[in-house]
Parts: C-alpha cells; sequence; structure tokens
C-alpha cells in the first residue's frame, strides 16, 4: 500500500470519528507501525496543509470554518480502481468493445496502479462474470465521434437503416442523450429530416459523421416528457394504462422490478399481485407479458388483452394437438 492510499484511509478513518482516534487504533486499522503513522500525519500536515489535530488521546480531522481539503490531482484507492475494472469488464461484454483505444489506455493505466499495492487486476478480472442477454451484436467504430458530438454539442449524420420500414435513409441529427436499455446502445436526438424527438438504435445506424452546425438544444423536461414516461425504449406520451395479475408464485420477482418509474402495486389477499403500467406503443409491453406465460393475465384495457389472446392463439396454432 502506497502513502496515498494509506493516507486516504487514515483520512476517511478520522472523519467518521467524532472523538480523537488512539495512535494504537490506527497503526492496527491501516496495518502499520505508529512510527509510519506519525510520519504519515507530518508530512500530510507540512506539505498539503491536512487538517488533522493531535492531542494524547490520539488523532482528529479537525478542518477550519474556512478550510476546504483536498489532495493535488486525482488519487484513487484500491477499491475504486478494482470498480473501474469492473466498469470496463461489464462494458466489454456489450457486444463489440466501444471506445477500445480509450479503454485500452485506461485499462493498462489501472493495472498499473493496483500492481504498485501488490493487487493482480489480471486475476481479479478473470473472476468476474457479465452475462448478457438479448444483445444485438454489431461494431460501432463511430461511437467515439457520437461521444464527441454530444459533448460538444454538434449535430450529426448517418444513414439510419429502419426496421420497420426495411429500409435506409440519411438522417441530420442533433443529439441529446446516449441510453443503455437492456444491454444495447440508442441515441435519443431531434432529427431535422423528420423534426421531431427520435430514438435510434446504434446497430442500426452507419457513416455516422459529426457536422460543424452546433446541435439543437432541448431542456430535461422536454426529454422527459417525451421519452421517460412511456413503456419501455418507445417514446410518446402514455395514451393507455395496462393492469396485469400475475400469480401469487410470479409475485415474489415481479415485486422486486421496475416495469416503469410511474407503476403502481397491488397486493391481493391470496398472494397474487396486480401492476399498473402506462404505455403509449404496446410492442415492448407485449413481450413482456408474452414471457410471463400463464403466470400473467391481462386485465386491461380490452384492446391490449385482445391483442394478447390474438398473439397467444396463433402461437398455439403451430403446436397442433
Amino acid at each position: 500500500m502506497d502513502k496515498w492510499e494509506r493516507f486516504r484511509q487514515l483520512q476517511n478513518l478520522l472523519e467518521t470519528h467524532r472523538q480523537p482516534v488512539p495512535l494504537k487504533n490506527l497503526a492496527e486499522r491501516l496495518e502499520c507501525d505508529p512510527a509510519t503513522i506519525k510520519r504519515l500525519v507530518a508530512e500530510f500536515r507540512a506539505k498539503y496543509d491536512a487538517p488533522i489535530a493531535s492531542s494524547r488521546a490520539g488523532y482528529a480531522w479537525r478542518p477550519r470554518p474556512d478550510q476546504r481539503f483536498e489532495l493535488p490531482g486525482t488519487w484513487l484507492g484500491q477499491a475504486e480502481l478494482l470498480a473501474l475494472m469492473v466498469l470496463d469488464n461489464a462494458l466489454a461484454s456489450l457486444g463489440s468493445r466501444i471506445m477500445e483505444r480509450e479503454f485500452k489506455a485506461l485499462r493498462k493505466k489501472v493495472q498499473q496502479m493496483l500492481k504498485a499495492d501488490a493487487v493482480d487486476g489480471e486475476d481479479f478480472v478473470r473472476r468476474l462474470r457479465v452475462v448478457s442477454s438479448r444483445q444485438r451484436v454489431a461494431a460501432l467504430p463511430f461511437f467515439s465521434e457520437l461521444v464527441l458530438a454530444l459533448q460538444q454539442r454538434q449535430q450529426l449524420q448517418f444513414e439510419y437503416f429502419s426496421r420497420a420500414r426495411n429500409a435506409r435513409e440519411l438522417r441530420m441529427v442533433s443529439p441529446q442523450r446516449l441510453v443503455l436499455y437492456r444491454d444495447n446502445w440508442y441515441l435519443d436526438g431531434w432529427c431535422h429530416t423528420r423534426n421531431a424527438l427520435r430514438t435510434f438504435a446504434l446497430d442500426a445506424v452507419q457513416d455516422c459523421r459529426r457536422q460543424k452546425t452546433p446541435a439543437r438544444e432541448l431542456s430535461d423536461s422536454e426529454l422527459d416528457q417525451h421519452f421517460t414516461h412511456s413503456y419501455g425504449i418507445f417514446s410518446g406520451a402514455p395514451a393507455e394504462r395496462a393492469e396485469l395479475l400475475f400469480s401469487a408464485e410470479a409475485a415474489r420477482w415481479v415485486q422486486a422490478e421496475v416495469w416503469h418509474p410511474e407503476q403502481t402495486l397491488q397486493w391481493l389477499a391470496d398472494g397474487r399481485l396486480q401492476l399498473q403500467v402506462p404505455y403509449a406503443n404496446p410492442t415492448e409491453l407485449l413481450r413482456d407479458v408474452l414471457a410471463w406465460g400463464e403466470q400473467v393475465e391481462v386485465l386491461a384495457p380490452a384492446s391490449l388483452r385482445s391483442t394478447i389472446r390474438q398473439q397467444l392463439q396463433a402461437a398455439l396454432a403451430h403446436y397442433p394437438a
């Protein structure tokens, strides 16, 4: 453990105790001898004006009323470095690795910092397992360009494949938000071609290029109103509210899930669970409901219940008795 990590631990210990902490206790917690604690305190007092007070009772964190203590530079502890490796490993599971060059450089620095503390970062990565589900694997060579356009507020031009229309179209877009949803990347943006807000699946984007034209700015409230109130990745103001009744067995899992930020749950006396969620486009909701099979019943609205019945009957036709 280097002195920076040791000092960070010392600072955390002192900040969480109102009363002075005895020198012996600090040495035990930081796994070093008392002399090392004394040298560490003396150095950080002298060089960085660390607000550490000392007395016969021990050491205490006592910043002045006008003092805001901060070490120069950015110092990361072992837990933070390992958290970065977990994040890197999780992102690597999302199909082709995005921003590979940038993450490669970061990964090398993190591993070097961990080795300085005698931590085997490569062994740690082998103990991580990230499982993705229904991920659409696609190369995203333009991801860095998209991120830069989003940060620098520039428009994007790209060719977009519309699966619904089975056609490719040239789009000019002001990027607003980058979205990771169910292991797939999307872009929320103002489409100048359609003169409306749209969500674009990045795996359907090709030949993406930044433009010099400034992006159109929309407020967070406008974006939330359009993108976050309906169900799933589909946007638009909710037109209906689905009422779903889950069996007592399924309820044990569903009660811990968030289907929608504005959902409501109601337990019935027999252990069943009634879930209500708003939606505009039923496509994604239908898939989620059908995944629960006989464990769920659509109570309302009648249109959704009818569509579910039709899809179940169509599926049953593939399995004649």
